[in-house]
């Protein structure tokens, strides 16, 4: 999937675009409130977001002032989530803007944290989450993830966090290491 650019986006141009709440749920394609006057038009998008047009470095801004105002490094981690999920042009610029200050927030060692606390912090599915007891069940439940087309794997326990690389090299990996799970 291609990401929204700042540059406008035309209904003509990609005719199997979704139109009104369907494309602000797409985080590739939604650049909230960078849409322009024309594109709400032309995407049934008038009146679904605030009447003020922002380009990207505002928006940048917005949203790094959203992001200081939370107490703490978990909160940061859940909004930064939230914003990958709705507006992955905006949650990469931002991360990008801002990367030392939120490397750390949206991997290691804040990352192993959200793991822990998954349950309680958990918004919408991001991937495919297999537990400890159904770490044999790895290959049946490959057949639900989303996001076929991407092939990473990041494998996520308490005491570590290792991202890794192919998702064949993953699994081979997950199934040596369930002593990960014993813990």
């Amino acid at each position: 999937m291609r990401m929204a650019t700042k540059q406008q986006i035309t209904q003509s141009s990609l005719p199997n675009l979704p139109r009104g709440t369907d494309l602000l749920d797409r985080a590739g394609l939604n650049k909230g409130t960078a849409f322009t006057e024309q594109e709400r038009s032309d995407f049934g998008l008038d009146g679904l977001l605030p009447p003020h047009i922002e380009n990207l470095n505002e928006q940048v801004v917005r949203a790094y002032g959203a992001y200081k105002l939370k107490d703490n490094d978990l909160e940061r981690h859940i909004y930064l989530r939230a914003l990958q999920d709705t507006n992955g042009v905006l949650f990469y610029r931002l991360v990008l803007d801002h990367i030392e200050e939120m490397t750390p927030i949206v991997y290691t060692p804040v990352v192993a944290l959200a793991c822990q606390r998954f349950s309680q912090i958990y918004r919408r599915p991001r991937g495919l989450f297999i537990s400890c007891p159904l770490r044999d069940l790895i290959l049946p439940r490959l057949g639900n993830r989303p996001n076929r087309d991407r092939h990473d794997f990041e494998r996520h326990s308490a005491r570590q966090v290792r991202s890794t690389g192919r998702l064949s090299e993953s699994i081979s990996r997950l199934r040596r290491s369930s002593r990960l799970c014993s813990k």
